[in-house]
This record gives C-alpha cells, sequence and structure tokens, in this order.
C-alpha cells in the first residue's frame, strides 16, 4: 500500500494558511494520484490534514486504523511551497520516528528545486521526486514490492535518492509529453472529504519562462481529454455539490482551440448553469468571441498576470507581454461583464521606485476589480533565485536557510539594490489607496481593509518597529 499525506499547516501567520481558511480545497496532486493508483490497482491511503484540519496523533491514529505498517510500500509526502518547508521538514521527521523502516518519498516545486539540500535537512527523506511524480512513483512501488521491472533506484528516471555512503545520487529527468498526459486519469475526489471549492485542471505545465516563477513541471505542457473533463465537473457538481472553483491551470487557455470545446461542452451540458468558476491567464489570451464564451460557460472572474506597468521590466522578468496588450486585454475582460484581477509582483529583477510608480498608474487608470500585489520572492528553483544566490543583478538573498520569510506576502526573503524592503512595502499601500481613492470606490476600500485587517495589522506593526529601529 502507497500512504499520501499532505502535511498540517503549523505556522497559521503564513499566507498560504490565511488563503486556504478562505477558502479549503483537497490537494489536486494527491488527488491526481490517487485517480492514477486507483487505475492500476495499487491499494492507497489518502491523507489530506490541511483540509481535514489533523494534527499530527490524527494522522498515525488514521494511518493504523486503515492498513497495517507492514502492509506499506512507501509514504509519500507533499513538500508543497518553500515557506512551509521548515514546518513539513519536521513532520516528515515525526513519520519517520514513526515508522523508521517505511521508505519516505516527498515531492513537489521545493524539493524539486532543492533535492539534495532536502536530502541534507531532513535526515528522514528517503527518496525526493522530481517535477512530475505519476511515473517515477509507479516505478518506485515497482522497486519495492519487487516485481522485478525495476532492479535498482538508480534505474528511475526523476529521483534523488540517498545513497550506500548517505551521498545524494540524482538520476536524469527524462520526462516526456506524451508518456506525462498519456498517463493522466481523473483525480479521486471521493478519497477526500467535501470541500467549499475545487481545482480542475484542464491542462497540465506551462510553456513560459517568467524570471520569477518556477515551472513545476519543467515546462512540459500536455492537455486532458475534453471527455475526462467533463466528466469530473459532473462528478463534482452531482456528488459533493460543488457550486464553485478554479480552472487552475497555471495559464488557461495555452491553447484555446481545446478550452473552446471544454467551454462549450460545459454550455450545451447545463454544467454552466450550475456551477461559477475563475481562472488565471495571460493578457494576450482574452478577444471579444472567447470571454463571450467563457461569461456563458460560467466564467465569473479572470486573474491577469500583469505583474508591472513598465516593458523595461517586463521584457527583463521575460513575461513576453507590453502594456499596450495588458491594457487591451482588461479592457476586453472588463467589457465582456466578467470581473478582472491583477496580479502584481513589485521589486522585481532591475524594477525601480519609479517603475513601480508606472505600475501604479496603469493600474488606477485600467482599474480592474481586483488587485493582488505581491513582493518579488526568488522561489528557489527560478531565474530570480539563482541570480540573487550568486549576488547578481542587484540582488541579494537574506537566506538560504530560513525558507519561512520566502513569503510574497509577508516575506523578507531578498536585498534589492535599486530599493529597499520599507520602500516597497510603503509602495503596495500607496498602489491600494490610489485604486480605491482616485476611482470613488470608498466602500470597497473599507470593505477591502476589514477583510485583510489581520494582515495590514500584521504589516502595520512590522513597519512601525523597523521605522522606529531606523531612528
Amino acid at each position: 500500500m502507497i500512504v499520501m499525506i499532505n502535511p498540517p499547516y503549523l505556522n497559521t501567520k503564513l499566507t498560504n494558511y490565511i488563503t486556504f481558511k478562505q477558502a479549503p480545497y483537497p490537494n489536486p496532486a494527491i488527488a491526481l494520484f490517487a485517480g492514477f493508483f486507483h487505475d492500476k490497482g495499487i491499494p492507497y491511503l489518502c491523507i489530506d490534514a490541511k483540509l481535514d484540519d489533523l494534527v499530527y496523533g490524527d494522522i498515525i491514529t488514521k494511518i493504523q486504523d486503515n492498513t497495517d505498517s507492514a502492509d506499506i510500500t512507501f509514504i509519500g509526502i507533499t513538500i508543497s511551497t518553500s515557506t512551509a518547508a521548515h514546518d513539513d521538514f519536521g513532520f516528515v521527521a515525526f513519520i519517520k520516528n514513526e515508522f523508521p523502516n517505511i521508505p519516505i518519498v516527498v515531492g513537489g516545486p521545493h524539493v524539486t528545486a532543492l533535492p539534495n539540500d532536502s536530502l541534507k535537512t531532513c535526515r528522514g527523506v528517503d527518496i525526493v521526486v522530481r517535477y512530475n511524480g505519476l511515473l517515477p512513483l509507479l516505478d518506485i512501488y515497482d522497486y519495492f514490492t519487487s516485481q522485478n521491472k525495476i532492479k535498482c533506484l538508480s534505474d528511475i528516471p526523476g529521483i534523488v535518492f540517498r545513497g550506500d555512503k548517505n551521498e545524494a545520487v540524482a538520476n536524469a529527468i527524462c520526462q516526456r509529453t506524451a508518456d506525462y498526459i498519456g498517463n493522466l486519469t481523473r483525480p479521486r475526489w471521493e478519497d477526500f472529504s467535501q470541500a467549499s471549492t475545487y481545482f480542475v485542471f484542464s491542462a497540465l505545465g506551462c510553456p513560459y519562462r517568467c524570471s520569477y516563477c518556477f515551472n513545476e513541471t519543467n515546462f512540459l505542457y500536455g492537455k486532458k481529454p475534453v471527455d475526462m473533463i467533463i466528466d469530473e465537473l459532473n462528478l463534482l457538481i452531482n456528488k459533493f455539490k460543488m457550486t464553485n472553483f478554479s480552472f487552475s491551470d497555471p495559464t488557461f487557455a495555452v491553447d484555446k482551440i481545446h478550452s473552446k470545446e471544454v467551454l462549450q461542452r460545459m454550455i450545451d451540458e447545463g454544467i454552466s448553469e450550475k456551477v461559477k468558476w475563475d481562472c488565471w491567464t495571460r493578457v494576450t489570451v482574452p478577444d471579444q468571441e472567447f470571454c463571450y464564451l467563457m461569461k456563458k460557460a460560467g466564467c465569473k472572474l479572470i486573474s491577469l498576470g500583469v505583474e508591472s506597468g513598465s516593458n523595461e521590466v517586463l521584457r527583463r522578468a521575460n513575461k513576453g507581454i507590453n502594456t499596450d496588450q495588458i491594457a487591451q486585454g482588461v479592457k476586453i475582460v472588463k467589457e465582456s461583464g466578467i470581473r478582472c484581477e491583477f496580479f502584481l509582483v513589485f521589486g522585481q529583477i532591475g524594477e525601480t521606485a519609479e517603475d513601480i510608480r508606472k505600475t501604479i498608474d496603469m493600474a488606477v487608470n485600467l482599474n480592474p476589480h481586483v488587485v493582488k500585489v505581491g513582493i518579488m520572492t526568488p522561489w528557489p528553483g527560478t531565474e530570480a533565485y539563482k541570480l540573487a544566490l550568486n549576488k547578481e543583478e542587484g540582488l541579494e538573498l537574506t537566506t538560504t536557510t530560513d525558507f519561512s520569510k520566502f513569503d510574497k506576502y509577508f516575506g523578507e526573503s531578498l536585498i534589492h539594490k535599486n530599493i529597499d524592503l520599507h520602500q516597497l512595502e510603503m509602495l503596495r499601500i500607496s498602489m491600494y489607496l490610489q485604486l480605491y481613492l482616485k476611482n470613488n470606490r470608498y466602500l470597497e476600500l473599507i470593505h477591502f481593509a476589514w477583510k485583510m485587517r489581520y494582515g495590514i495589522l500584521r504589516k502595520s506593526f512590522s513597519l512601525i518597529k523597523k521605522t522606529c529601529f531606523k531612528s
């Protein structure tokens, strides 16, 4: 049996925790693995400690109630974000102490980017699976159950494991899109508690190479079959009474022909009348026809990766868009009657205070319904991280061990020679004030301030402390 665990949140101050608690959802990666193992006839157990609000003892009890430890082939644990990595590794150590003879396999963005460091940091980790884990996990199961296909861990592409002398042994990453997408099955949402929202993928992966973004599939991209998507939505609607979900493709509608077919099927089969949904995409995706189809299919919000109002910053970030395209995309979305959300990042490579002021002016003029402003976080595995690690282009890491500081809203992981963190925070405050006040959105400002009151208080105390300390 394979036991898969999504560890509990320990640090309730993390942005990830705060966001999750506003709309809890089952872990989509574990649901995908569950569907894969189910179709392969491999026994498994899913434990989503975040969704079910479980503590350590609850997890042990659930394992003991559902299987004998002698039947467990390996335990898979997701280390989803760098921000929570320290706590997650602590959980791994706990599980290893409880089940010392059972191999522990970890996956997720953080360990994919830093596999050797992960093995060194956490002695409880036996194997790191990098990027897509479907086929490597199948091979690992084969190896530990002696099914005679895999004779040695060195034969499994895409993993890093402990050698005989406790050294990290890294196998080559060999992933083909055909293998990745060809082995997809419908996620097994039946193995999870009912949630308030769900993440549904119409396609996996992202072909773009933005400097601040870690590509979790190593730039592989593939579309899920339309029938599989529609079956999944019908299951969630009919069995789990889902009324809200996110199309969670990193970039929705990379292939518009495929997306149009999905949306049309949603309309034709009445799905659009039963659920509302949102998505994330690029500003070059919206056009009048496509936005009309999205709205008819039930789309309530389109989140656009705008990032900056400076063409030079956009160019350096490898965004492949310009400010004219941003303005056109926002105009089309708003005219369609769909709510428009901006994602912005302050403090990017080479960015100055003047560049950020251009971004603020652009946002105020375009007046999207929602704006989310993050501070540049050099996630491990990104170009920004490599530059900061090597102290290049005016970037420098404040730490290479305390990843709790890698929080895009409350973190302090990056030193930027052009602009200090205090100034970035003040510009972010200015961004929100100008957006709401200059567009006469006074009630929305009050609502925003109330909704974000805990974060605002936390950040205010931090700024006051730093200001007083400097003086």
